[in-house]
């Protein structure tokens, strides 16, 4: 039976509380820096889409004037 105890670890109750507070406090990290990332990622894809927008924008004001972009 002795060997069966060697697997438990004695802890105290606030080494229990310290322990759960970094996992909350790293959890709490994760999920604001995926915030952050899903946040630049929908402000770079608004910032594409608008200038997508521009850029079909100025082609349609361009076919309407009759110029050609060569560079395009």
């Amino acid at each position: 039976m002795a060997a069966d105890n060697e697997h438990f670890k004695v802890v105290s109750p606030l080494q229990h509380v310290e322990s759960l507070t970094s996992v909350t406090d790293r959890v709490t990290r994760e999920k604001d820096q995926r915030q952050k990332q899903d946040k630049k990622r929908k402000n770079k894809q608004s910032i594409d889409d608008q200038l997508e927008e521009e850029v079909g924008k100025d082609e349609e004001k361009s076919k309407r004037d009759g110029h050609v972009d060569f560079h395009a």
